[in-house]
C-alpha cells in the first residue's frame, strides 16, 4: 500500500503495533511502502525530505532508520578518507543510519571507472 501527503501508513501485511510505533515517530512520512526483510519489516518512505528506511521487529521495536545524506554534507572525517583514498573516484551514495543498539554508522558507495571496461566498480564503504 502507498501512502502520501503525511497520512498515517496502513498496510494490513504489517502488524498494527508496527505500524502504530510507526505513524508516531515518522508523523508526516510520505509515499511510505512496507516489505517483510527476514523476521522484521522495513518502510521506505520520504521524511523532511529525505528518503528513508525504517525498520521494527514484529513487536513493533524500532530497530533502526536510515537516511539518505547530501553527498556534499559528508561528516568531514569522512570526507577526508574519501580525498586520500578515493580521489579519482565518484561518490554516488551517502546515507545515515541510526540504530536502536546505539551501533550507528555511515555508509557511501563509490564508483571507479577503469579502462576497458563498461561499468564501473563499486565500492562500499562503512564508517563509525
Amino acid at each position: 500500500m502507498l501512502v502520501s501527503f503525511g497520512q498515517a501508513s496502513y498496510d494490513k501485511n504489517i502488524p498494527d503495533i508496527v505500524q502504530k510505533n510507526f505513524n508516531k515517530k515518522f508523523l508526516r512520512a510520505e509515499n511510505v511502502s512496507w516489505a517483510k526483510v527476514n523476521n522484521n519489516y522495513k518502510a521506505d518512505c520520504f521524511y523532511r525530505g529525505k528518503g528513508t528506511y525504517v525498520e521494527y521487529t514484529p513487536d513493533g521495536e524500532w530497530v533502526q532508520t536510515v537516511t539518505d545524506m547530501d553527498i556534499k554534507a559528508l561528516y568531514p572525517p569522512i570526507e577526508r578518507y574519501l580525498n586520500e583514498n578515493f580521489k579519482k573516484d565518484k561518490v554516488v551514495l551517502a546515507e545515515q543510519a541510526t540504530r536502536a543498539d546505539k551501533k550507528n554508522y555511515y555508509y557511501v558507495q563509490v564508483a571507479r571507472k577503469e579502462k576497458g571496461r563498461k561499468e564501473p566498480y563499486i565500492f562500499e564503504l562503512f564508517f563509525d
